[in-house]
């Protein structure tokens, strides 16, 4: 993983600024000291074969357009992942996946960790479900864990929906998928 280490607090992440990995088909990279900037740079430079594609947290809420154009230069990905999103940025990305069928084509598993459900759900339980109903036939697994309270009634009954088109839905904490009743 690239990103700043617990075990190695000085480490630098312009090593990717010197790299060019042509056959890489796993990523797991942290924005805490990396740029997503960088990490553009270096997915245009290395055109990978990305299959597997973990966002660390460290992504603010202006950049959304960058990493929707990490998105676009990797359409291999079949497994995304985003730890501590800022909210804004799991909005946008549930409106590119809706709205754009050429972003992440292949995604087959989609999962959001530490959600701040009180931003998200309030904004965009419509986005999320017309997301999920537009890419229902390429998405197996989505996992959207939140650190508390329950999602609105009104949205865990849309996901059921799904869930019995053949959907893996997991909304939730840690402990509880609020979809299993």
């Amino acid at each position: 993983m690239f990103g700043r280490d617990a075990g190695y607090p000085d480490s630098d992440d312009n090593i990717l600024n010197f790299l060019s990995l042509p056959t890489l088909e796993a990523l797991s990279v942290s924005f805490r000291q990396l740029h997503i900037a960088d990490l553009v740079s270096f997915l245009e430079r290395s055109s990978p074969p990305l299959q597997v594609l973990i966002a660390g947290e460290g992504l603010g809420s202006s950049d959304f357009i960058k990493l929707h154009r990490c998105l676009t230069l990797v359409p291999t990905v079949t497994c995304f992942e985003i730890w501590w999103p800022d909210p804004n940025i799991v909005v946008d990305l549930f409106t590119a996946l809706a709205d754009s069928a050429s972003l992440l084509p292949n995604l087959r598993y989609l999962t959001i960790h530490h959600v701040d459900e009180s931003n998200i759900l309030d904004s965009s339980c419509e986005t999320l479900i017309r997301a999920l109903s537009a890419r229902r036939t390429e998405l197996q697994v989505v996992r959207i864990i939140f650190d508390d309270r329950p999602p609105p009634v009104d949205l865990l009954d849309a996901l059921r929906k799904l869930v019995a088109d053949g959907m893996e839905i997991y909304i939730g904490t840690k402990e509880r998928n609020y979809i299993v009743t």
